[in-house]
């Protein structure tokens, strides 16, 4: 055997030993705004070393968080299995047999903020904290805005709201949404005659205001609402824009 076809063995044998050998780590949402009042989506995914896998099951799988610390008794706040009086309200959403530990908690407030680290026990051999990754959650006490923005014939127009009589508009309002049930809603203030649109995406709702511009809509101001039905209370967030319509005879003139 020559010096290039060993040193081709050496290296092949480690790419093989990369690609077979997992370890232990753990995917998380890094930063998470949370609604106070809401719920709160921890986006979480896991891997073991392949010699623990017997030992994850789902009868004996137990999902764990761990708030700003890494000490089981002293820092733990939530037990898939065993909750206890002061640990926070939730449910592991996902299948940790299949690795999958997505969270949700609920009843948000102020105590939610901080690091959250993962912990995965199951039958007598697998025991283990993730503190290589964290998620940080961040409690808010008040809704993202929306954001409204302007198309005409399909194009959207920035820095400027005039747009010529006659022409075919757009008024999109985009929401990134938070956590909460019911789903938060976009409210437009606007007379009934205008057709809307909506739809929605994971963590996103849209709705559009479609109209031919008008001597009727000149000046007129468009609000859009995000609204959030909580348990005491609904939270909400406004954009607005005020559309200018310049008449066609104006424009010939000039």
């Amino acid at each position: 055997m020559d010096i290039w076809t060993a040193e081709k063995i050496i290296l092949l044998s480690f790419l093989l030993k990369g690609v077979c050998c997992r370890d232990f780590s753990v995917s998380l949402s890094e930063k998470i705004e949370a609604l106070s009042g809401s719920c709160v989506i921890i986006k979480c995914t896991f891997e073991i070393q392949e010699k623990y896998d017997q030992y994850l099951t789902e009868s004996a799988a137990i999902g764990m968080w761990l708030k700003d610390g890494n000490k089981e008794d002293a820092h733990q706040v939530f037990n898939s299995r065993d909750p206890k009086p002061n640990h926070f309200n939730g449910k592991i959403t996902g299948k940790l047999h299949e690795k999958d530990c997505t969270t949700v908690f609920y009843n948000v407030s102020s105590k939610h903020n901080g690091k959250y680290y993962f912990r995965i026990k199951s039958g007598e051999g697998l025991k283990y904290t993730y503190l290589q990754t964290f998620s940080t959650i961040d409690v808010i006490e008040s809704p993202l805005k929306p954001r409204v923005q302007l198309y005409v014939e399909q194009k959207e127009v920035q820095g400027q709201e005039e747009v010529l009589e006659g022409s075919s508009v757009s008024l999109r309002c985009s929401a990134e949404t938070l956590c909460s049930s019911p789903p938060p809603t976009l409210t437009w203030s606007s007379t009934p005659r205008i057709p809307l649109s909506d739809s929605s995406r994971l963590q996103e709702l849209i709705s559009d205001l479609n109209f031919t511009a008008t001597h009727r809509e000149h000046g007129v101001t468009f609000t859009c609402t995000i609204t959030y039905q909580l348990q005491d209370k609904s939270k909400t967030a406004q954009d607005s824009i005020t559309v200018h319509v310049q008449c066609k005879i104006f424009m010939a003139l000039l």
